[in-house]
């Protein structure tokens, strides 16, 4: 199941959504499908089964905190970036972090993705605090990948 939840809700306004829990979904589309200007308020992204995380998709959700990605094999560029995720990021399936996934995400303090491989350019940049990086399998590393 592709979601494209920008199409979903048309007009109504989003930005009082404080939680996604779609438990089915495999796919989450590339360009801003829930970016700041329409979700502002989103704090929990619950995706267990979904194993793309496609561009843009989180961009700009200061509000996000915390995120469940049980099967996520692919995070895309800028994914995640200048979101308010926070804490400990666990992510036990994902393969390939692309170019600027968590840019800018500087209350992250631990992020563990222990199968790997591909960590994108300044995948982590920008998020100064983080303190434990686990990625046992990695065998690419972008340029700046985790500069502060």
């Amino acid at each position: 199941t592709t979601l494209f939840i920008s199409h979903l809700f048309g007009d109504i306004s989003a930005t009082l959504f404080k939680e996604l829990h779609c438990p089915n979904c495999t796919t989450i589309g590339d360009n801003d499908e829930f970016n700041a200007s329409y979700y502002s308020a989103i704090e929990v992204a619950d995706f267990p089964n979904c194993e793309y995380v496609g561009s843009y998709a989180f961009y700009r959700c200061k509000n996000l905190k915390t995120f469940t990605f049980d099967n996520c094999e692919t995070i895309a560029a800028s994914a995640f970036m200048r979101t308010g995720l926070e804490g400990d990021i666990n992510i036990p399936k994902c393969g390939t972090i692309e170019d600027d996934a968590f840019y800018g995400t500087p209350n992250i303090q631990k992020i563990s993705c222990p199968k790997c491989t591909t960590i994108g350019m300044w995948a982590f940049g920008g998020s100064g605090n983080l303190t434990d990086i686990y990625f046992p399998l990695c065998t690419a590393i972008g340029e700046g990948a985790f500069r502060a």
